[in-house]
């Protein structure tokens, strides 16, 4: 994860998954939907706003089969190296 302050009032998110980690559009599609979902739920569980454009580079293709459960805190993990930064 790479992120930088906020250009704006809210955060953006890039999740980039390349063809090294699998050649189907379907499973690097599901991994890029995937975290956009629990960066939504997280941001709609945060009291104060997220002040970085963020980018999440995936590197593994068992992110797209992954418990959603495992996802979340994996996610959660990620944004909580952010609130450290607020």
């Amino acid at each position: 994860m790479k992120y930088l302050p906020a250009k704006g009032e809210d955060f953006r998110l890039a999740v980039v998954v390349s063809k090294k980690v699998s050649k189907s559009a379907v499973k690097r599609n599901r991994i890029r939907r995937r975290v956009f979902e629990q960066f939504r739920d997280i941001r709609r569980l945060q009291t104060k706003p997220i002040k970085y454009d963020i980018i999440v580079t995936a590197f593994d293709e068992s992110l797209a089969t992954l418990p959603a459960k495992e996802m979340a805190s994996l996610c959660q993990k990620l944004a909580s190296a952010l609130k450290t930064r607020n």
